[in-house]
């Protein structure tokens, strides 16, 4: 799991072992009690005078084995808590994108529907708190690579659109609807349904969330270009990849 994790069951072994270690001594000091009071020993007179010492370390065997138990059932608590956060973030963005299509999997173009837009915009808002909520560092490392696969989709349909998108695409159905029919050369319908204009919250929405963000720095910008291609079998054969490498 996360380093706290890590820390967290080194500390458990450590203290696991003493525990193990006090127990050991303190049980062998039970029986030199036991003994020390049918015996004429001096010496285990002595001993058995450490029986006030063998209860405390008893004690303190006790409560430690009980705090490890209690941080163990917390830790396995968060990364349960942790890993249902991660999966329904994960579903949330899948929904986003497949409500954004219509439901459709055969299509370039989203469509100009209303509800479709306001449903995908939601969608988005509640990962955001959904993602917020998950607290192991993994499952953050795996959400976010997640997310950056699905901006990704986002981006490619709505900037592959940007043209299609016109001022009457935003507006409603009707329009777009018979504007896209004559283009495709067929007859344009008697009747068209229209929908209502395209909500400009959720347009603001779903556009931030296909743009990179504001702040996040790009894993790419600190890759050491010569370090990695500086293995020959990488640019052997492709004379445009050790031209390109060379001009930057």
């Amino acid at each position: 799991m996360d380093s706290m994790a890590h820390s967290d069951q080194g500390e458990e072994g450590y203290f696991t072992i003493l525990g193990m270690v006090l127990g050991f001594l303190a049980t062998c000091l039970i029986g030199v009690f036991i003994l020390g009071a049918y015996s004429k020993f001096p010496w285990l007179d002595v001993l058995s005078a450490a029986g006030p010492l063998v209860i405390a370390i008893g004690v303190v065997v006790a409560f430690n084995n009980h705090r490890q138990t209690v941080k163990r059932m917390q830790r396995d608590e968060q990364v349960r808590e942790s890993k249902s956060y991660l999966d329904e973030a994960i579903n949330t963005l899948e929904r986003s994108f497949e409500l954004l299509m219509g439901g459709k999997k055969n299509i370039n173009q989203p469509p100009n529907d209303r509800l479709g837009w306001l449903s995908t915009a939601r969608t988005l808002l509640s990962y955001e708190k959904i993602k917020d909520l998950i607290s192991i560092r993994d499952h953050r490392l795996i959400i976010d690579e997640q997310e950056e696969y699905w901006r990704k989709r986002f981006y490619d349909v709505l900037q592959s659109n940007a043209v299609g998108f016109d001022v009457e695409y935003y507006h409603g159905g009707i329009a777009h609807k018979i504007k896209a029919t004559i283009a495709s050369g067929q007859q344009p319908p008697h009747t068209v349904n229209s929908s209502p204009p395209l909500e400009p919250r959720s347009l603001a929405v779903i556009y931030q969330f296909s743009h990179w963000p504001e702040g996040k720095v790009d894993p790419v910008e600190k890759v050491d270009v010569a370090e990695r291609l500086s293995k020959s079998e990488i640019l052997a054969g492709n004379r445009g990849l050790r031209k390109r490498g060379r001009r930057d």
